[in-house]
């Protein structure tokens, strides 16, 4: 019940602020399913942990939470030197759906590592709207990696506008069959926009 939930949250605060990592790793992913607000701060001080798996299950827990507050500490983990953490704070915000972590999601359309990269085109879907619509066509049209290329035309599949429709269409014509294949998808999933 709600009782159990409080006090297991309670715990899981203190295991985050004291326990060693295995119990900080833990206690911030039963703080994520929770969806406890009472994690937040606690949570968003372990994006600095030394653990870079600690600041990832943090980073996934914020998201799960879904508070607004964790936008901006999220933000901050973007630059992370792990890119697990840069990948959990890109999902995170993008399960957070706020149009304003946009412009910190098209820096990471330019990520070094091609997992990021990826996750960005989950988190942009996501968020949805012409702004984010534009990022993914373009990095439809310029990404190299040929699956997170497929993965961002199927993203736009989910975000109507102008832009992913113009980007879906010429991607119609690319040199890659799951190009077009994904394109196509995309386009049928969308109808009339």
């Amino acid at each position: 019940g709600e009782g159990r939930d409080r006090e297991q949250a309670r715990e899981a605060v203190i295991a985050l602020r004291q326990g060693s990592t295995p119990e900080r790793e833990r206690a911030a992913w039963l703080l994520g399913q929770l969806r406890s607000d009472r994690g937040v701060a606690p949570l968003v001080d372990r994006l600095h942990d030394a653990e870079p798996t600690v600041r990832s299950v943090a980073a996934w827990a914020l998201g799960s939470i879904g508070s607004g507050s964790a936008r901006e500490p999220l933000i901050g983990a973007l630059r992370d030197r792990s890119p697990r953490v840069r990948e959990m704070a890109v999902l995170a915000l993008g399960a957070l759906g706020d149009p304003r972590a946009i412009p910190s999601l098209a820096l990471m359309a330019r990520d070094p590592e091609t997992s990021v990269r990826s996750v960005t085109t989950c988190a942009l879907g996501f968020i949805g709207g012409e702004a984010a619509a534009r990022v993914l066509g373009d990095m439809l049209a310029h990404e190299t990696d040929p699956h997170t290329r497929s993965m961002a035309a199927g993203s736009l599949g989910g975000v109507p506008s102008e832009a992913g429709l113009v980007a879906l269409l010429t991607a119609l014509h690319d040199s890659s069959a799951d190009i077009r294949r994904s394109a196509t998808y995309s386009l049928g999933r969308l109808g009339d926009v």
